[in-house]
């Protein structure tokens, strides 16, 4: 799930994880995106190449 919960957790603390899943999530996602896509060809003069590394950043 997306909470926590146990002995000693304060309201800060739980908070805290639920912003950390979460980021994860959003960041796993951003991840399998670009797991899916063929790498970039760096020696081929490809525009659409050269357009997928841009986005990588």
């Amino acid at each position: 799930g997306d909470g926590v919960e146990g002995g000693g957790l304060s309201e800060k603390d739980q908070h805290a994880y639920q912003r950390f899943n979460y980021q994860m999530l959003k960041f796993s996602k951003l991840l399998a995106v670009a797991f899916e896509r063929r790498a970039p060809k760096l020696l081929d003069n490809n525009l659409t190449d050269r357009m997928t590394l841009a986005k990588l950043g």
